[in-house]
């Protein structure tokens, strides 16, 4: 059994949605980081993924599994355990190509921040540990036209009414099995 990941790193591709007119998508994407990181492979169940993301989200909404949820990643170093969820488009400034799209779209953030939700719940990720590429390392991604305190405050106010999110409190009563020691007694 893999142990369940214990958070959430945010990423952009830093590529177009397409190129002539085929979407980059995690197949794709998968292509890509076959050729230009063959050290990114990993196999796990028996396929080989090249994929360094767990999910990539389409311009469009779609979301798309790469990498499955226990496989460890290869998107953030020191954070490959984590989930790693790309967002396609280019989301800085700097970006010296201009491609588009520049800024997530509506549907590619309500996607997002719905699939955040779906995970936070399933592996009690509280919003703490949902972190942007930029944070574990020296980089813009996901970008500065990334949204990430709208991003942030829409799964805060989540995790304020869904408590699965956290990671269910252990007590010493509930890992230890009864000895029949009355209160206050024992040695």
């Amino acid at each position: 059994m893999y142990p369940d990941p214990p958070g959430i790193v945010l990423h952009s591709s830093m590529t177009p949605g397409e190129v002539h007119g085929e979407p980059i998508d995690a197949k794709r994407l998968d292509e890509i980081h076959a050729e230009d990181h063959p050290q990114w492979a990993t196999t796990f169940e028996g396929k080989v993924y090249h994929i360094g993301y767990h999910y990539v989200v389409l311009p469009d909404g779609t979301v798309e599994q790469g990498r499955p949820d226990h496989c460890i990643g290869c998107h953030a170093p020191h954070f490959n355990t984590w989930l790693g969820i790309c967002m396609v488009g280019s989301f800085d400034p700097s970006d010296p190509h201009h491609w588009k799209p520049s800024r997530p779209t509506e549907r590619q953030l309500a996607a997002l921040i719905g699939l955040c939700e779906r995970l936070m719940s399933q592996y009690h990720i509280p919003p703490e540990r949902v972190l942007r590429h930029r944070d574990t390392k020296q980089t813009w991604c996901p970008g500065r036209r990334f949204p990430y305190d709208l991003v942030m405050a829409q799964l805060r106010a989540y995790s304020a009414v869904h408590p699965e999110t956290h990671a269910p409190q252990v007590t010493v009563a509930a890992i230890m099995p009864a000895v029949g020691v009355a209160a206050g007694g024992g040695r």
